[in-house]
């Protein structure tokens, strides 16, 4: 999708791999740094070598957001190629200041006269669940809609979007920052495999199966409970992690299924050894 008609502009951690460039989507990367070296999520290094390098770190990594000027380059760039409007959808705003930054952004070419509309989409959600409502997006753009419909739709599919992600521990999410100390589970100190989920944008500690098995049947009982379901995306950090996640799903769903790697942002605050599922549930 290029040069004019409704535009989307998505932040790298939707991870969308080879998917961005199927969708024709812009992404504004985040970066993720370790020690002296920095690295554009999605651009300088891969999930795959990223997980590698993240379990071999003896600290933990740090992630910043795009900045201003990035934004405002990307926004100009899609502008001067003749985009009709421009969708702008990123991480929960309560994740991540990058929706704040990019409303900032949005404001000021406003104000210096840009009149092509740009809406802000705050999907509440992070990595595999906001590649929903981007799909939903895209379809929107391509068929000719406008800024505003583009956004709307999104909007609706985000509300339907749940992800659920399984973590060795929830050392790194509150290392990070993205849970309370409060949150952390007890059993943690019992090797159990907790499960976390978004709730309203803020992350939110599910429960904690003893092993990483039970982990991914109860993620497989929460797919059967929200059925009907649209769509389901497996969440990998390793190929076996992700083999055996779609094993326990397929025994209670048999829909339309991907499979993807989160990124380094994700990653940063999940940890190695890391799963999960994204579920879109039915309209109606």
């Amino acid at each position: 999708m290029s040069g004019s008609g409704t535009r989307i502009v998505v932040d790298s951690t939707a991870d969308l791999g080879d998917l961005a460039r199927e969708w024709g989507v812009t992404v504004a990367p985040l970066t993720v740094t370790f020690g002296d070296d920095s690295f554009a999520d999605g651009v300088d290094i891969t999930p795959r070598a990223f997980f590698a390098k993240l379990a071999a770190s003896p600290t933990l990594p740090t992630t910043s957001q795009p900045t201003p000027g990035a934004l405002d380059a990307i926004y100009r760039g899609l502008l001067s190629e003749g985009a009709s409007g421009i969708v702008s959808i990123h991480v929960s705003a309560k994740l991540s200041g990058t929706y704040g930054t990019a409303a900032q952004v949005a404001q000021m070419l406003r104000e210096s006269g840009v009149t092509t509309p740009i809406e802000l989409v705050d999907s509440e959600q992070a990595s595999l669940s906001m590649q929903f409502g981007i799909q939903a997006a895209v379809e929107a753009a391509r068929a000719g809609q406008d800024a505003a419909t583009v956004a709307e739709r999104a909007r609706d599919v985000f509300a339907r979007s749940t992800v659920f992600l399984v973590a060795d521990d929830l050392g790194y999410l509150r290392r990070g920052g993205r849970i309370g100390a409060a949150q952390r589970v007890a059993g943690a100190l019992l090797s159990v495999k907790p499960i976390i989920t978004l709730r309203d944008g803020v992350v939110v500690a599910l429960e904690n199966p003893r092993t990483r098995r039970r982990a991914y049947e109860r993620l497989a009982e929460h797919v059967r409970e929200m059925a009907p379901v649209e769509a389901v995306i497996v969440g990998q950090s390793t190929q076996e992690y992700g083999d055996e996640l779609e094993a326990a799903v397929r025994q209670v769903y048999t829909g339309p299924m991907r499979r993807m790697w989160p990124g380094a942002v994700v990653g940063t605050h999940v940890g190695p050894g890391a799963a999960g599922l994204a579920v879109l549930r039915a309209r109606g």
